[in-house]
């Protein structure tokens, strides 16, 4: 009969007290624990010393920063390193459902590593409260002791947290669960090393990026790092020269895919890639405001029949200064606009990183790899046609950023420069073959609510501000597109 293996995974020193009484009562086993970072509070001589009260002197200490675990880098060599030498039979896991980040983190980490590497049994544990989802009761009445011991030995910690209290609590209340004095519960799951996303209770999200220059996406990467909904991925899809140093980001799960220099192409392969029940964008030169995953995973949570979702988003003027710093001028424009189709086949009003969809959205729409310009806007429109559902957000969650010396940049001037004018072209002419007299005459109600706001500005035009003038300008620019539009329906 083969020897059983256990491997321990604690995030702190003091997290296997979770799962203590079960590993004492593996007399025959041999136990390997890592415990991944450092807890100032807790010394490892505690650690050490409650290990011995349960029979466990394979210990390794990582030194991972506290509160800071790594979901992505060495880290993740580190635990293929070590299943790799300890072969073990079962490896075990802060639950899926734990409310502490490094807690989530490791587990996250540790499955998206080993995905393909090993198969054996996974056992999920509790570290801080009793959590919905268990199938899996370990009665350790008789080995209730060793981890009252191994408890009382974090002095350090002991005038903070009543370990021995909390303990005893939690391991009665599972007892109860299982008719027995003590008992520890987890979440058993035999793993074939395919993916498989444990998190139900909190949705994956995945980012799509397209970067091709390390100083503008570390400024798109610390916005998303500093993301208040933490359970998403990103597929970094690069198309520079030489792979980016990825150091410094490394708290956050990303996947480098190779790329094109096709923007298209480079957004499709990230949706190949994507794992997500749902899907953002983020160009590297962007970034998200910290609520933005979070305020749109609300919002399309509360509207069961909305396929995406959409914010509010800023554009300002940047400039790039030495450093690497981002010095934002001046806004120019906030798109915050109720969902309209008729404003859509005017011209794009939502930024490709506002927008939140569900990942179904794109079983069988992808972008159109012979644009190289306006691919958002195609899609959208494209999607509206077929009776996907838009829902606003009324909330600025986003910026969208011009890197100018101007200080009043014009649109159209930018893509006239960029050679994207062309592209435009194509859209409206695919356009004129489906729009309806109902999209004309929401058409129309634009083109005069423009109208009117311009004769309104117009009249006041000498008493204000350089500000106002630039409106005024934006206005006859969007007036005059709008109007060729609507000729060319005609």
């Amino acid at each position: 009969m083969t020897k059983q293996t256990f491997l321990v995974f604690a995030p702190h020193p003091d997290d296997i007290l979770g799962c203590a009484g079960s590993l004492a009562k593996q007399r025959t086993a041999s136990i390997h624990v890592v415990v991944i970072s450092e807890n100032p509070k807790v010394s490892q001589q505690d650690c050490l010393t409650g290990l011995a009260h349960l029979g466990i002197d394979n210990v390794q200490f990582w030194d991972y920063p506290h509160s800071a675990i790594p979901l992505s880098g060495p880290i993740g060599q580190d635990y293929r390193r070590v299943v790799q030498e300890i072969q073990p039979t079962h490896i075990l896991l802060p639950h899926p459902q734990e409310s502490q980040a490094d807690h989530l983190r490791v587990t996250r980490g540790f499955l998206n590593a080993l995905e393909g590497q090993w198969q054996g049994q996974l056992l999920f544990y509790e570290t801080l409260h009793p959590l919905p989802v268990v199938n899996y009761l370990v009665d350790i009445t008789t080995e209730f002791g060793a981890k009252l011991l191994a408890a009382q030995t974090y002095a350090s910690q002991l005038k903070d947290f009543d370990y021995v209290n909390h303990v005893q609590t939690l391991a009665r209340l599972r007892g109860l669960h299982a008719n027995t004095a003590g008992a520890e519960a987890f979440l058993r799951y035999e793993w074939e090393g395919t993916y498989q996303h444990f998190f139900e209770n909190r949705p994956l999200i995945s980012v799509i990026i397209r970067a091709n220059d390390i100083d503008y996406l570390q400024h798109a990467l610390n916005s998303l790092i500093a993301q208040a909904y933490e359970q998403f991925e990103v597929i970094l899809v690069w198309f520079g020269e030489q792979p980016p140093s990825l150091k410094d980001f490394e708290i956050l799960d990303i996947r480098l895919i190779a790329g094109k220099p096709s923007r298209t192409f480079n957004l499709n392969e990230g949706l190949r890639h994507a794992r997500g029940e749902y899907i953002a964008f983020l160009d590297q030169d962007d970034i998200l405001y910290p609520q933005h995953l979070a305020s749109l995973l609300a919002e399309i949570h509360g509207h069961s029949q909305t396929d995406i979702v959409y914010s509010g988003c800023k554009t300002v003027v940047c400039q790039k200064k030495i450093h690497n710093r981002i010095k934002v001028n001046k806004v120019i424009e906030v798109m915050n606009h109720p969902w309209n189709q008729g404003r859509l086949l005017i011209g794009n009003f939502i930024p490709l990183h506002a927008l939140l969809f569900r990942a179904a959205v794109f079983h069988a729409h992808q972008f159109d790899e012979t644009l190289d310009a306006y691919e958002d806007w195609e899609l959208l429109t494209r999607l509206s046609f077929s009776h996907f559902t838009f829902t606003h957000l009324d909330e600025i969650t986003c910026e969208y950023r011009i890197f100018s010396n101007t200080e009043n940049p014009s649109y159209s001037q930018i893509h006239q420069d960029k050679g994207y004018l062309a592209h435009r072209q194509r859209i409206i002419g695919k356009l004129l073959k489906q729009i309806e007299v109902s999209h004309f005459e929401q058409i129309a109600e634009i083109v005069n609510d423009l109208s009117t706001q311009h004769s309104q500005l117009s009249q006041r035009s000498t008493e204000q501000n350089k500000q106002q003038q630039a409106q005024i300008q934006r206005l006859n620019q969007q007036l005059i597109q709008y109007q060729g539009v609507e000729q060319l329906i005609v």
